[in-house]
């Protein structure tokens, strides 16, 4: 009986021992993964904040940006109502070929103003 006792605890002891090695073994392989997993974690964390810096200084140039749009915008308004303020409207003449010509309207404004001298007109639709 002592024998088998004996014997019983001798694989016991195997057994436990190969326990034993495979958790080790488990415990390197789960150590390396966490390793690998923290690194992966660090890259990120520098890319993260790459990016980051990148869309705030995008931010930035977009809020230029629509503050020069609105500048340009007013510009463009304003250049636009100065542009108009030579214009001259004529309404009641009667459409003919050529009535819209230049000439003919600076001659339709010399005889209706009864202006000594000529009209320079630029341009008439």
């Amino acid at each position: 009986m002592r024998s088998a006792l004996s014997e019983e605890f001798t694989t016991l002891r195997a057994d436990i021992n190969t326990v034993r090695a495979e958790i080790a073994s488990n415990a390197a392989a789960i150590r390396a993964e966490m390793s690998s997993i923290e690194t992966d974690i660090e890259d990120m964390k520098g890319g993260l904040s790459t990016w980051s810096d990148e869309v705030n200084t995008m931010q930035t140039t977009v809020a230029e940006l629509q503050s020069e749009l609105v500048k340009l915008r007013d510009k463009s308004e304003d250049m636009e109502v100065r542009m108009r303020c030579g214009n001259i409207r004529i309404v009641g003449v009667e459409e003919r070929p050529n009535s819209a010509s230049p000439k003919e309207v600076s001659k339709i404004i010399k005889e209706v103003l009864r202006m000594d001298r000529d009209v320079k007109v630029d341009r008439s639709y």
